[in-house]
């Protein structure tokens, strides 16, 4: 089991909201999948998986703040 963690967004961003999983436990996906919607101020961008697994649990919900370095999902790697 490995941990996914929000990554680095930017200088001076500590984090962000987490609008939407686009993803369902249990799910296979790929390296660069979008994982989820996110939302910071008025941007809303993707966050893509950094490995190929599958989806084992979710960290936070949608709507929460989620602050950079903060495991946000459990993926089993293939």
């Amino acid at each position: 089991m490995t941990e996914i963690r929000l990554p680095f967004i930017g200088p001076d961003v500590e984090g962000c909201r987490l609008i939407q999983w686009i993803v369902s436990q249990g799910e296979e996906i790929e390296i660069d999948q979008d994982l989820a919607k996110l939302q910071l101020d008025d941007e809303v961008f993707y966050l893509p998986s950094p490995l190929d697994g599958v989806i084992l649990d979710f960290c936070v919900v949608e709507g929460e703040w989620i602050t950079v370095g903060e495991p946000i999902a459990y993926i089993e790697v293939e």
